[in-house]
């Protein structure tokens, strides 16, 4: 793995630790079929179903959020001998102690299809996405607002992105109508839009009150351009890095790790940079690592969590898929720059993970793998380099 650190303000020149601590047992886990989890998945059901939410996430009130769908069960010999797709659908949330793992909560709402998920916002509180609605609720799970989604206009529009700062301080919504994208940027604690609009628009993420997205242009003249862009709430955008051809920082999908810092996700590594275009961080990973689709950074913006994948199987002869294979996952700590953490797949019998998610401060990692919960305790930030 190279790795190239830049000395800036966030933090001071230091070398790296000897490297990543490796952690073999977990804080804590549960198997969340005792509680209702069956396993559901969507087969036949993929059809509009655009956009994932994490199915698990910390709030700030130390509690951890699993959430999961489940189908009505059959209960006529008619039934069994039908599809279970017209059946009712059911997304289940469980809430736990997120140091102790035991069970604050469970609760339960209808869904109309076989999608949707909860984001957690500032002061403990969360929202639930179902298609059609999101609701607002209190830390103590008592419901304050419930905003209705334009997916029923004529002609209707379909949601098909939920993107949410890492801090819980904005919600943006995505909908596909015809082939055009509308956008709507929801203030969490009023649960209202504050900005609509049309654009097509490429790898969205936000913070706050900024979002970023990136474009490609080819000419002759230049090659192939790509942009990394960031636009406020209202406003114009900036561009905040360029590469002409590959060569450069500006290559990789942006996400926001916090209001101030971007890592452009890569196939085969990351790169962070200042929402000035100034480098912080670049790691490349072997050219069979293969980095999933998103980092999961704490809501203080002091460290992401990072999936690494191998793919299996496949011929091209045969024209058969390649499936993914739990590698590791790794943790980030911006302010010192080092991974801190390394947990491996093969030697924790974990092939793949539903989910992946790090607590507000960084200090605990949770996973969803097969139905079961495990939570793990992360090291602190070595002394003096905080």
């Amino acid at each position: 793995m190279a790795t190239s650190f830049i000395p800036l303000s966030l933090a001071t020149n230091r070398q790296p630790n000897a490297g990543p601590q490796t952690m073999s047992e977990p804080l804590w886990e549960v198997d969340l079929r005792a509680l209702g989890y069956s396993g559901f998945a969507q087969r036949r059901e993929q059809w509009g179903l655009h956009f994932h939410i994490n199915p698990i996430c910390f709030s700030e009130n130390n509690s951890l959020i699993a959430t999961f769908l489940t189908r009505e069960a059959v209960t006529t010999l008619r039934q069994r001998d039908r599809s279970t797709e017209g059946l009712p659908l059911r997304l289940h949330a469980v809430f736990f102690d997120a140091t102790a793992g035991k069970v604050r909560a469970v609760r339960e709402w209808s869904a109309s299809e076989p999608r949707g998920g909860i984001v957690t916002t500032r002061g403990g509180r969360f929202v639930v996405v179902a298609p059609g609605r999101m609701l607002l609720y209190s830390p103590n799970l008592e419901l304050l607002r419930e905003f209705k989604l334009p997916t029923d206009q004529n002609p209707p529009f379909d949601l098909a992105g939920v993107y949410s700062s890492a801090s819980g301080g904005s919600i943006l919504l995505q909908y596909n109508e015809r082939g055009t994208y509308h956008f709507q940027w929801i203030d969490p604690d009023a649960l209202q839009p504050v900005r609509s609009w049309a654009e097509l628009l490429a790898w969205i993420t936000v913070a706050d009150n900024q979002l970023v997205f990136s474009k490609e242009a080819y000419t002759k003249s230049t090659g192939f351009v790509t942009e990394v862009l960031i636009r406020g709430v209202d406003g114009p955008s900036r561009t905040v890095c360029r590469s002409q051809n590959g060569q450069g920082d500006c290559d990789g999908s942006p996400q926001f790790v916090s209001n101030e810092i971007l890592a452009l996700l890569m196939p085969h590594g990351v790169t962070l940079i200042r929402t000035d275009g100034a480098r912080v961080f670049r790691t490349g990973f072997n050219q069979d690592d293969w980095t999933g689709r998103e980092v999961l950074p704490s809501a203080n913006g002091r460290r992401f969590a990072l999936a690494i994948w191998a793919h299996k199987g496949g011929s091209e002869l045969f024209d058969v898929s390649s499936h993914s294979v739990l590698r590791r996952i790794v943790v980030f700590d911006i302010p010192s720059r080092q991974w801190v953490y390394v947990l491996n797949g093969k030697r924790q019998k974990i092939k793949t993970i539903a989910g992946l998610a790090l607590s507000a401060d960084g200090s605990l990692m949770a996973i969803l793998t097969d139905g079961v919960v495990k939570v793990y305790r992360l090291p602190e930030t070595p002394p003096g380099q905080q």
